[in-house]
């Protein structure tokens, strides 16, 4: 049994839907598990619908009207009869979000957020597997909230392996002798039976999840990219496919902002030594890169870098000493915020880190500065290369002229000005 992942570019729009039915024909007669995301930017317009819905600024009806186009307008290009089935699933699916935003505000930010953000993987599941069935590919559609199981941490979800195990085991494998069973990513369920997500890019660790469950022979997710390759070649030339990596290295390429899969997918793989595959869905072909326990080592450096930093110092003033009752403290609102550190340091008096500028800084910030003297910079970019020899250090340091900069034995992180 495989699991197979297709993410959002892969199903933008009708081509692109038509092109994944192309690349599962290969795969007729196998057991495959297929996770698919939203659509496109879909999860991002149905954000701006829980900001504007929470928020009341009176948008939140035309912004779900601008994501119903959308999907219907895909809908229409792959099924000429508008009595299609698919038609009055999709109004049954949007009907949930309108439920939701007609209803005055009641309860938390983050509760809308994965009752309403959610549905964009159900609109386009629902949509992949009408085609799917449409062009005579056996496909069974499943509510991936029927298996994973989570608790009521909403936007950021921890799974209940054992019972999320359990589930798996029992419902999916007699689908899987009627064909390909196809499901959501990014989303769980609670045992109150609420919608949950797991973090954004979360389409991966859904993957993960059930290929771990299902003892699976590897899960392959498919990109617009040809793998994992050392750096991002729209950034630098000297770009080159890596075709295979360890689970180790992938662990810390994606801690330290790489995108091309998400930070918690490689865990419950390493668990039971599954294969991760990542290849391009624009050629099926090819091999792509393969992360595996036994990979051979990297020797080329590998460059990541993550814009949109802001870099806080804090002190106590007064020259005080900034002790570990004090960093407790500070990594404890950290924690509180879910805000992730990327890169710190600190001396007798001042303790300083590197975080992505997200919304919750704000909020972050405000706390700290109730007790703390505090300074930031925003605007800034964050790179990491691994496997860094001297000389490249050097290089980048003179390109750069860091605010920032850390160096360990095989890794050398700089942060800078975006505006360079």
């Amino acid at each position: 049994m495989k699991v197979f992942k297709f993410g959002g570019a892969s199903v933008k729009d009708a081509t692109s839907i038509k092109n994944v039915a192309d690349i599962l024909k290969q795969y007729q007669g196998e057991e495959i598990t297929i996770v698919v995301s939203a659509m496109g930017k879909t999860t991002s317009r149905l954000h701006a619908v829980v900001d504007a819905y929470f928020h009341q600024t009176g948008e939140a009806a035309d912004l779900l009207s601008e994501v119903s186009a959308f999907h219907y307008d895909v809908a229409k290009e792959l099924f000429a009869d508008e009595q299609h089935p698919i038609f009055s699933t999709l109004s049954d699916t949007l009907i949930e979000i309108e439920w939701v935003i007609e209803d005055p505000v009641q309860d938390s930010y983050d509760y809308i957020y994965d009752q309403i953000v959610s549905m964009g993987e159900f609109l386009s599941t629902r949509i992949v597997a009408a085609w799917l069935q449409a062009s005579q590919i056996s496909c069974t559609w499943l509510d991936v909230r029927d298996v994973i199981a989570t608790d009521n941490t909403y936007r950021a979800a921890q799974v209940d392996m054992p019972l999320t195990i359990k589930r798996a085991k029992q419902v999916i494998p007699p689908l899987l002798k009627s064909g390909f069973v196809l499901t959501q990513g990014f989303v769980g369920g609670t045992s109150e039976n609420f919608t949950t997500t797991l973090g954004l890019e979360g389409s991966d660790y859904t993957g993960a999840l059930l290929a771990h469950s299902l003892d699976a022979k590897e899960l392959r997710v498919w990109k617009d990219v040809p793998g994992i390759l050392t750096a991002d070649p729209k950034r630098f030339d000297d770009a080159i496919l890596l075709p295979e990596l360890r689970y180790r290295e992938a662990v810390e390429m994606t801690y330290y902002g790489a995108k091309v899969i998400h930070p918690k997918t490689i865990k419950p793989l390493a668990d039971k030594d599954i294969p991760l595959v990542v290849c391009s869905f624009k050629e099926p072909s090819a091999e792509g890169t393969i992360i595996k326990r036994n990979a051979k080592d990297v020797t080329s450096p590998i460059k990541v870098v993550a814009p949109n930093q802001i870099v806080i110092s804090i002190s106590t003033g007064q020259l005080d000493y900034i002790s570990e009752q004090h960093i407790s403290h500070v990594f404890t609102l950290l924690f509180e915020h879910r805000l992730k550190v990327n890169m710190s340091h600190h001396t007798a008096v001042s303790l300083t880190i590197c975080l992505d500028d997200t919304s919750a800084v704000k909020s972050f910030l405000e706390l700290v500065e109730a007790d703390y003297i505090v300074k930031y910079k925003q605007d800034l970019t964050l790179m990491t290369i691994r496997h860094c020899s001297d000389e490249l250090a050097v290089q980048a340091r003179e390109q750069h002229n860091p605010l920032l900069e850390k160096r360990t034995e095989t890794t050398y992180q700089l942060v800078y000005s975006s505006n360079e």
